[in-house]
Parts: structure tokens; C-alpha cells; sequence
């Protein structure tokens, strides 16, 4: 029989024969501040009994008492404060006398001001266009760590002193650069960038780019949709789609679907399936389609998208395209790759560690590995403000010498930056390229409480609590995302990392999670890809272009550009996200190239990194990825980052 011991406040005194279940409830609270912590790690070391706080500091750990023995020991952690750790019998006895359990700050380094890490937030206002709130714009203190955002209500609040210098920006507008004479209130109303439209319509004439069916609206670019439009592509729809029910579920908003393939319209969304509508008037069933014919799935929502289908479209049109519909050609008329005029002939040289900065440059005079400390010392000494590619570039260095003081070197990063998001994801790819993943979740969680409304921020979570084995944790997370059920975020332009991600942990620990609730074509076993290319930047405005190059010498472009992307990078922007993953499936023998070239070049304290992770045989057994970090500014010049080889 299964007793239940439960500690909190008390340590109950009861003894009982059999087997215990015992219950911990307790907080994890700032011990100056006296604010909870949340997100923070709760575990017993080498066991499988871990916990994280909520957004009050509180968790709640239940397990079976011998699984956890008296001198097993929990280790309490989160990012920027010092780790806790005691045996279980000695917490056993704490737990009598309170719930609460303090961690203190880690005090900021020699070289770094106390009154940087200060935030109190003393600016604030909002940024509009035309009256328009913006959500997104970033404003920032020059030549500093102080960074902020607008919410949906173009809101913004900054830590600013007199005398400063705030920059804001936005897709599409002209920059603002403006000198604080009083904190306070400070609205900024942004105007458009007129040549950046010009420019947009040049390339519009002369890139011939594929349009989308939206029914009686006709066919567009998308960068020329001027209203909301969910697409769903052909390139989507994946062949372990049976069902139209399956394709849809849970990607776009205010449909409901049965399992057994029908339709349901509760919310009076009318469909136009190659040009005939059906309403959801009478409990009209919608015909039976194959997934595998259609073409494309467009969702209007607003007004101005459905007028033309009259009274009926108030509540939103699905126009839904086949393939019967004549939008197929003939396999003899298909291009010999992805498009015509794609020839790779280039010679481009391969992407080189940063050893160009100054630091890199000093750190090579020296012999020895004392005499590299002392001139990086007197380096970090000399610079008034030590930046990112400062202590990158060091901690490169060091790593021939000593791998554990080169990480201490990146650690630093984390208290100069621990306000700031762009920063901190930085740090955090570092982490992930070396392997040290509770690092990385524990900055991860840190930008989960700074950057809360961003679709990023909780994509990040899921992997990291994957990598440090917290497969129910990033599972549950997973879900909720697929669902969209965070309110405040959007992960409608994650939806296929979104189901990547959980059939990854399916297809490895499927055993140690709960998926039953997961559509039917999510928990198949049969996953696996050739190739996948996952790519993440820490900064959403970030231009640049990737080209892969198969080994017939034919390339595809994809780029995150305000000119040949601008509604996929203003999405990010505006939902708070900065990544693509790219599949290859059935992939050609022979050398596979991956470049990649910068299309702005930013210099300061807090530039953009790139990081990459390539999968192969994704999904089997025979699964490897290797994570790479660069700076992306570094890359004016088209680079190669990799060269895969399949036989």
C-alpha cells in the first residue's frame, strides 16, 4: 500500500511501513529583493526527480521515497544567482521550519559598473505610425545593454539617464536617434521609409515570385497582401497527411474538426473549394479530399479579405485549391531544380574564426597560458565597455589552453547582458555550441522572464529542457505551443519546428512522456530526414541570405530581407522570433554546400550571431548534429559554413 508523506511548512512525524510518496511544496525567493524566481531548477542531482519554479517562485515535487536517498543531494539554480545545494535529509529538516528557499545574486564583476545592471525602467512611452500603435520596434540606449520593445499596444519602458542617446527602429520606417533632456514620458511616431517602398516596387517588376489563390480576391504576391492570410503550401502538406482534418488541425485559428475526417463549422466559416462554396449553414458537410491533391489552403479573416463573398464570409473564408485544378504541370516540364537560371559556378571561401579583433590579436603574442590571462586582464581593464565579441573572441582563445576557464570568460557576458535579450541568446548559442546545455537553459529561462510575449523564447525552452533530458517538460511546452494556448503569443510561423521538435522526442523517448493527446498524423513512428538545417539569429532584423548548392551544381536562395521577405521577417519581428529550419529528404549523392552572406553590416558592443545546427539521418539511430556559432556581421562577403557529403 502507498502512503503519502507531504512536506512544506512541516515535515510530518508520521512512520508508516510500506511504501511513501512524498510530496514537496516550497518557493524559491530573491533573498534581498524577497520576489519569487520563477524559472528556476529544482532537481536531486543524477536522478530523474527535477521540478521548475512557476512565474510565483513556487514548485511542487512528488516522488517515491526510494528513489531519493538521505544523501542525495538538491541542487537549487537559475541564471545570475549563486546555486544552493544540501543533502536530502538535511532539506528534510529545513522544510520543518519554512518553505522558502533564498538564492543571492551573483555580484557583478571589477569591470563592470553596479549601475549597469541597475534597470529602473525610467523612460517610457509609445511608438506609433500614423497614430497606429507598433508592436515590435526595438529602442535602444547607444553604446549600452539597454534594449527594449514595444507590445501590442506600441508601448515601451527603458532604463535612460539624461544626456543618453535613444535609437528606435522599426521594418519599413525611417530610424529615430534622439538625446534624452528629461526622463519620463518620450513618444516617438515613426514615418515611412519612402525609398524602401520604391524599392519594394522595383523588385516587385522585374522578381517574377509565385502567387497565392485567394479565391475571389484573385492571385497575389504575398508581399502585396494588404490583410491577414493563413497559407498553407503545397511544399506543407507532407504525405503523412490522410485526412483534410489532420492538415488543419490546430494551425489555423477558429476551425474545429472531428477525427473521423469531417468538418465541423461552428464558427459560420464559409469554403470555397476551387471556386464552389459551401457554408456552414444546415450542418452541410463539406466533400471528402485527399490532402495530397491540394495545392494551397488560404484563411481570410478580416473584412476587407471576405467582402466580396458577401454576408455569409463574416466570420472568415477557407479557399482551398487542388491539384485538379490545372496548377500542375507535367513532369517533363518541370525545371531540372528549384529555378531556372540557378547555376552555381562561384568560388567562395570558407567561412574562418574571428581572430581579427583586437583581443584575438593581442591573446596571439603569447607563450604561455599565464602570460595570455594577464594580457586579456589588462585588456578588460583598459576597455571602458568590454562587449560581446570581446569575451567571444577570448574565450575562443582559451579553449586551447583551459576549457573551463574560456566558459567562465563567456560567463561574464551573462552579467553585462543580463537585461538584455539579444545579448543573452548570444550566450546562449555559445553554450549550446560547446555542449553545455544547463547553461544554456538556464540563460533560456532567464530570457523567458524578460521576453515572455515572444514565440522564441518558448521554442528555446522546449529544446533546452530536451537537451538536459526534461522530456516531459519540453513536451507539455510543445504542446501548448501547437495549440497556441500562451495567451499574448503567436506560434502560428513555428508550426513546423513546433511538429518537428515533438516527433523528434517521440521517435527517442516516446516512453517517458504522455502523447496521446497529440493529432494522430504527430504520433507516427515513421519520422526521419536525410538532412536538417536548423537556423536561429538574435536578432529578428537581421538581413542576411542563405544558399544551398545540391551537388548538381544548382542552388535555392532563402532570404531574411525587408525587400524579398518583408512579411516573413515582419512577422518575426512582430511575434518575436528569429529562426528557419530547412529539410533536404531523399538527398542527392554527392557534396551538399551551405553559404551564407551578410546583407548589412553591424558593428558595436551587441552584434548579431548566427547559429546553425546540421542533423543528419534525422530521427534514426543513426542521428548527429553538430551546433556552430557566428558573427554574422563578420560576413559581407558570401562564406561556405558547411559541406555535407552523402554517398
Amino acid at each position: 500500500m502507498k502512503k503519502f508523506i507531504l512536506l512544506s511548512f512541516s515535515l510530518l512525524p508520521i512512520l508508516l511501513f510500506g511504501q511513501y510518496e512524498i510530496t514537496i511544496k516550497a518557493s524559491v525567493i530573491d533573498e534581498v529583493t524577497r520576489e519569487p524566481i520563477p524559472f528556476a531548477n529544482v532537481e536531486f542531482v543524477n536522478t530523474s526527480v527535477t521540478e521548475i519554479t512557476e512565474t510565483d517562485g513556487s514548485f511542487k515535487m512528488i516522488f517515491d521515497d526510494y528513489v531519493i536517498s538521505d544523501n542525495d543531494t538538491l541542487l537549487v539554480s537559475a541564471f545570475g544567482y549563486e546555486p544552493q545545494d544540501i543533502h536530502a535529509k538535511d532539506f528534510y529538516k529545513f522544510l520543518t521550519n519554512t518553505n522558502k528557499i533564498f538564492l543571492r545574486h551573483i555580484p557583478a564583476g571589477k569591470s563592470i559598473s553596479p549601475e549597469k545592471n541597475n534597470f529602473h525602467k525610467s523612460l517610457f512611452g509609445t511608438v506609433t505610425v500614423n497614430n497606429i500603435p507598433v508592436q515590435g520596434a526595438v529602442i535602444s540606449v547607444k553604446d549600452s545593454f539597454k534594449e527594449g520593445r514595444t507590445d501590442a499596444n506600441g508601448s515601451f519602458s527603458i532604463d535612460a539617464e539624461k544626456g543618453d542617446i535613444v535609437l528606435v527602429k522599426y521594418l519599413g520606417m525611417i530610424p529615430q536617434e534622439i538625446k534624452v533632456e528629461s526622463v519620463g514620458r518620450l513618444d516617438f511616431k515613426l514615418k515611412s521609409d519612402g525609398e524602401l517602398m520604391e524599392e519594394v516596387f522595383l523588385m516587385g517588376r522585374y522578381v517574377e515570385k509565385p502567387k497565392i489563390d485567394l479565391g475571389y480576391n484573385g492571385k497575389k504576391n504575398y508581399d502585396e497582401i494588404t490583410y491577414s492570410a493563413g497559407v498553407i503550401g503545397r511544399k506543407e502538406i507532407k504525405t503523412n497527411y490522410y485526412q483534410l482534418s489532420d492538415l488543419l488541425n490546430g494551425r489555423l485559428a477558429k476551425t474545429s474538426y472531428s477525427r473521423n475526417g469531417s468538418l465541423n463549422l461552428p464558427s459560420s466559416y464559409i469554403y470555397d473549394i476551387d471556386g464552389m462554396i459551401y457554408t456552414s449553414e444546415n450542418d452541410l458537410q463539406l466533400p471528402l479530399i485527399d490532402p495530397q491533391i491540394i495545392e494551397s489552403i488560404v484563411v481570410l479573416n478580416s473584412l476587407s479579405a471576405t467582402h466580396k463573398y458577401g454576408t455569409l464570409a463574416r466570420n472568415g473564408v477557407i479557399v482551398i485549391r487542388t491539384k485538379t485544378t490545372g496548377y500542375d504541370k507535367p513532369d517533363t516540364e518541370k525545371p531540372k531544380a528549384l529555378i531556372e537560371g540557378n547555376n552555381y559556378n562561384e568560388s567562395v571561401r570558407l567561412a574562418e574564426g574571428a581572430d581579427r579583433s583586437d583581443i584575438s590579436q593581442a591573446l596571439k603574442t603569447a607563450s604561455s597560458f599565464e602570460e595570455a590571462k594577464l594580457i586579456f586582464l589588462n585588456s578588460e581593464k583598459k576597455d571602458a565597455q568590454p562587449g560581446v565579441t570581446f569575451y567571444f573572441d577570448a574565450s575562443d582563445y582559451f579553449l586551447r589552453w583551459d576549457r573551463e576557464y574560456a566558459i567562465q570568460l563567456l560567463d561574464r557576458i551573462g552579467q553585462i547582458g543580463y537585461e538584455n535579450t539579444k545579448a543573452l541568446r548570444a550566450l546562449a548559442f555559445k553554450y549550446e555550441a560547446l555542449e553545455k546545455f544547463s547553461a544554456a537553459k538556464e540563460v533560456y529561462q532567464r530570457i523567458a522572464i524578460i521576453s515572455p510575449l515572444d514565440a522564441q523564447t518558448y521554442i528555446d525552452l522546449a529544446r533546452s529542457y530536451k537537451n538536459t533530458g526534461q522530456y516531459r517538460e519540453a513536451m507539455d511546452l510543445l504542446k501548448n505551443m501547437l495549440r497556441n494556448k500562451k495567451e499574448g503569443v503567436d506560434f502560428t510561423g513555428l508550426q513546423n519546428t513546433i511538429e518537428n521538435e515533438i516527433q523528434h522526442i517521440l521517435a527517442f523517448h516516446r516512453t517517458k512522456v504522455d502523447y496521446y493527446d497529440l493529432p494522430n498524423d504527430l504520433r507516427s513512428a515513421k519520422f526521419n530526414y536525410d538532412v536538417r538545417v536548423l537556423c536561429e539569429w538574435n536578432d529578428p532584423y537581421a538581413e542576411f541570405e542563405l544558399q544551398f548548392v545540391n551537388p548538381g551544381k544548382r542552388y535555392f536562395s532563402w532570404r531574411n530581407s525587408k525587400l524579398q521577405n518583408t512579411q516573413r521577417m515582419l512577422d518575426g519581428i512582430r511575434n518575436g522570433y528569429a529562426m528557419e529550419e530547412f529539410i533536404v529528404d531523399e538527398a542527392e549523392a554527392g557534396e551538399w554546400i551551405i553559404n551564407l552572406k551578410a546583407t548589412e553590416h553591424q558593428l558595436g558592443i551587441n552584434p548579431t550571431y548566427f547559429k546553425y545546427t546540421v542533423y543528419t539521418d534525422y530521427g534514426l539511430s543513426t542521428e548527429q548534429s553538430e551546433t556552430k556559432v557566428i558573427q554574422l556581421s563578420d560576413q559581407s562577403e558570401k562564406v561556405t559554413i558547411e559541406r555535407l557529403k552523402f554517398e
